[in-house]
Formats: structure tokens, sequence, C-alpha cells
């Protein structure tokens, strides 16, 4: 999975809004999760 992000934006995001926006794509596409 490819962020688009800049580093600096990445480092105003928790880590948990990161592992919550990676669970909700995760189940947006569970097919490309493999």
């Amino acid at each position: 999975m490819a962020f688009r992000w800049q580093p600096s934006e990445i480092d105003r995001l928790t880590f948990d809004e990161l592992l919550r926006f990676h669970h909700l794509a995760l189940e947006r596409c569970p097919q490309e999760s493999n």
C-alpha cells in the first residue's frame, strides 16, 4: 500500500490514527490486503 503523504504530514498523525486508517483501508479492500 502506497501512501502519498509527505513526511511532515505523517508526523502530525498519531500512531493510533495511522492504525485506524490502515484498518479501514483493509476493510475497504479485503482482496488487496492479501
